[in-house]
């Protein structure tokens, strides 16, 4: 039936697919959990925690990057030309893809000290059953039309932009229902001390970034609050929404680039090519 095939492979028990969810959800209840424990980690800990982030992250936007640098070279480059096979390898790009996931991994270290609402836990474990079903329904599709060495690079692209204006819409507006001080008779240094001494860290080096990042939702809430009092709508809306979507895109983004990670390494080390593959076919 029409209905079985759409719902696959979430309620037909592809091995495949269920493995990946339960390894996604691994990864998610491993992040929960690091949340609770990195208050209390040392300054070499956290390091340690950012290192494996940033390995993380580096090998997946790398691994992106230079597929998509492969297609142009491949598009514009003489196949008999010697610059062909260097240019493809990509390796110049290693560097830039460094810093890049340096500071995508930060800001997950940061947000995660922070602490991630419960309602955010809870929404991305009921995405995430979708999220695999778009992974392997987007592959079977797009092998239709596109080259197999980038059908999962593709795949990975529409569901980082699909998935992540979702959540980023969803988390912004749960978090402009959330209570916040009041502010309005505060001066600007009582708004950013009061922010800034929220935490309590082991890490001296954790604490000192999440003070600077803590003094600056003070800076932002109390301008908020007090452009609001002089009736400034559009404005108010305006900072408040531009704040809140950059700042729960400092821990989408870090997510969703592990998610294509983790889904990558899976079916590598599975032995499974998804689309092309007779055995693995998903209908």
């Amino acid at each position: 039936m029409r209905s079985d095939r759409w719902l696959l492979p979430i309620l037909t028990g592809h091995r495949q697919a269920w493995g990946l969810l339960l390894s996604l959800l691994g990864l998610l209840i491993g992040l929960h959990i690091l949340g609770w424990i990195l208050p209390s980690l040392t300054t070499v800990s956290v390091l340690l925690v950012w290192v494996g982030f940033w390995l993380a992250l580096w090998l997946t936007l790398f691994w992106r990057r230079r597929l998509w640098r492969r297609l142009v070279v491949q598009a514009v480059v003489q196949p008999n030309s010697r610059w062909q096979a260097r240019l493809a390898r990509g390796w110049m790009l290693a560097p830039g893809q460094g810093l890049v996931a340096a500071g995508l991994a930060l800001a997950l270290v940061l947000s995660l000290t922070r602490g991630i609402p419960a309602t955010t836990w809870v929404l991305l474990v009921l995405l995430l059953p979708f999220w695999v079903f778009g992974w392997y329904r987007a592959q079977q599709a797009l092998a239709r039309h596109l080259r197999d060495a980038y059908v999962r690079v593709v795949t990975g692209q529409l569901l980082h932009r699909l998935n992540g204006w979702f959540l980023l819409l969803a988390l912004t507006l749960m978090a402009l229902w959330q209570d916040l001080p009041d502010l309005r008779s505060a001066s600007l240094f009582q708004a950013m001390a009061y922010y800034s001494l929220q935490y309590q860290l082991e890490s001296d080096l954790l604490s000192a970034l999440m003070i600077t990042v803590s003094s600056l939702d003070g800076v932002y809430h109390w301008l908020v609050q007090q452009l609001g009092v002089v009736d400034h709508g559009w404005v108010v809306t305006l900072l408040a929404w531009m704040s809140l979507l950059v700042r729960e895109a400092l821990f989408v983004w870090p997510w969703l680039y592990l998610c294509q990670g983790i889904a990558v390494l899976y079916q590598s080390s599975r032995g499974d090519r998804g689309h092309d593959d007779p055995k693995q076919q998903l209908d």
